[in-house]
């Protein structure tokens, strides 16, 4: 618990460190472009069954991401399961590349997900 606590705190740090004031005009309007592009893919998204449990998934047109959602999990997942879920949505691999990944070690250990204030994880896959 300690270890699962830690991690949760650790990735909330990081990932609240990035994208700071230091983005210069030009960077704040491709982001929003990348935002607002992947949101219209998770628009697309469709119910997957996963181990007893439904979670949404959306793959984008160019078959190289696919953008995993966090409720269906409800409160934690692992790397692996993301992973997962990916490969199984898309019938191809899936692979996070992510800094999710590089934060918590052992990738089968569970990442506690209810303050992580995104909708969704997105995982590279490979066709």
């Amino acid at each position: 618990m300690i270890k699962q606590t830690f991690v949760g705190l650790t990735i909330l740090s990081v990932l609240s460190a990035c994208g700071g004031p230091s983005m210069t005009p030009e960077q704040k309007a491709q982001a929003a472009k990348n935002k607002a592009a992947s949101n219209a893919v998770w628009n697309t998204r469709k119910p997957v069954a996963f181990d007893g449990k439904t979670i949404e998934v959306a793959i984008n047109p160019e078959r190289n991401r696919a953008y995993v959602g966090l409720a269906g999990f409800q409160g934690k997942a692992s790397i692996v399961q993301f992973e997962q879920v990916a490969s199984k949505a898309s019938g191809c691999v899936g692979k996070d590349t992510s800094i999710l990944s590089m934060l918590t070690g052992d990738r089968n250990t569970p990442i506690p997900l209810d303050n992580i204030k995104m909708e969704y994880l997105a995982i590279s896959i490979t066709c």
